[in-house]
């Protein structure tokens, strides 16, 4: 065998050219197949033997024999197809390109198909990239620490076979305690001779009237 050369090799495209000799034997004395299946509209001329095989996922076996009066000859090798993929990144955790956290740490999680042994993986923050992500078996997953505002997250990812991104945003919104300052009366007892007072006060952190609450005991 002229093509392959080696007696096993891995290629990464289902069609292959074949090619190989035969010596000492015509075109009817030789044989060619693929995974024991037979190749019959291979070209023979001048002892040179090719064909266009096409391949299976795996491992494929290639024999091309000849047989005469006087003996039989073959070589044998094998082709291993690996298809080509490119990657394909998708983000679980945040699960929507958009989303509001009030805790600063992000958990981030996300899994990545068809990229091996992590090799060509890019995680970003605010377009800073991520040195300490963890992957492992497709998973990747670090612990971000946002910024206030708006938070741009990207992971991304590319192989000889293409690439793919995912781009996600969270909006960090640190959750704050309210804060409330009595400001009249100014001392905590205090005497008045009307029952109209004007109370007043100061709150802060508290964006709506919603959860505030004034009551008065007799």
């Amino acid at each position: 065998m002229t093509n392959p050369s080696s007696s096993i090799v891995t290629v990464s495209t289902n069609n292959y050219a074949f090619s190989g000799t035969v010596q000492n034997a015509t075109a009817q004395q030789t044989s060619l197949t693929v995974n024991g299946v037979n190749i019959s509209n291979f070209n023979f001329t001048n002892g040179t033997v090719t064909a266009n095989l096409l391949l299976a996922n795996g491992n494929n076996e290639i024999v091309l024999k000849a047989i005469n009066d006087c003996g039989t000859d073959s070589k044998t090798s094998t082709i291993k197809y690996e298809e080509c993929l490119a990657p394909e990144v998708t983000i679980t955790n945040p699960s929507s390109a958009s989303s509001s956290v009030t805790n600063a740490s992000f958990n981030f999680t996300g899994n990545i198909e068809n990229i091996g042994n992590g090799q060509g993986i890019s995680l970003t923050l605010n377009g800073n990239i991520i040195p300490n992500a963890s992957f492992s078996n497709g998973q990747i997953s670090a612990i971000l620490t946002l910024i206030n505002g708006v938070n741009q997250i990207v992971l991304s990812a590319i192989n000889n076979c293409g690439n793919d991104s995912q781009t996600i945003t969270v909006m960090f919104n640190p959750c704050v305690a309210p804060i409330v300052t009595i400001i009249n009366p100014v001392d905590l007892f205090y005497g008045v001779n009307s029952p109209i007072f004007p109370f007043q006060a100061s709150i802060q952190n508290m964006p709506s009237a919603q959860g505030i609450n004034l009551s008065v005991s007799g």
